[in-house]
């Protein structure tokens, strides 16, 4: 190192105007952080998926449809419920796994765990409320929640169908 020479880049003097400054005087902070939050996003080409849709939001229920649901999301739900903790084995899921596609396996853990917010998304997508699990009883007979339950007699009337 040489004397008097730092290692460290120079930074301008307190309250000196610099190219950023000079143009964020006068904005509105929110839209300036909103601004340099998608500017970063861009260089590192976060967020853009296919379509231009940003790929960390979820889409909406309307759009999902039964072929967004995946193995992959069979086991998160699985696991975010606590099911392997409470059976201490992905046995039941891989069992109901090898009988439907993702989302009626979804559906029939939902059920059983009474989780209307996913009972109605699974509903939104377009789910057959007469699957049947390894035990053979359906959605309706796995879920004992009053919430649960008007969920799907209401989706069924909506269809014309008896429950």
């Amino acid at each position: 190192m040489t004397a008097g020479r730092s290692l460290l880049p120079s930074l301008p003097r307190r309250g000196a105007q610099t190219p950023l400054r000079q143009s964020l005087c006068g904005a509105r902070p929110s839209v300036v952080a909103r601004g340099l939050l998608d500017q970063l996003k861009q260089s590192l080409g976060a967020g853009v998926g296919s379509g231009g849709s940003n790929s960390y939001e979820r889409p909406s229920v309307e759009n999902m449809g039964l072929d967004y649901y995946d193995e992959d999301e069979v086991e998160h739900y699985f696991n975010y419920m606590g099911l392997l903790a409470t059976e201490g084995t992905y046995d039941r899921m891989n069992l109901l796994k090898s009988m439907h596609d993702p989302a009626h396996v979804i559906l029939l853990l939902a059920c059983q765990e009474n989780d209307d917010p996913k009972i109605a998304e699974l509903l939104a997508a377009g789910v057959d409320l007469n699957v049947k699990d390894n035990n053979g009883k359906t959605p309706l007979e796995l879920a004992t929640k009053p919430e649960a339950l008007a969920l799907m007699k209401e989706h069924l009337a909506k269809k014309g169908q008896a429950s």
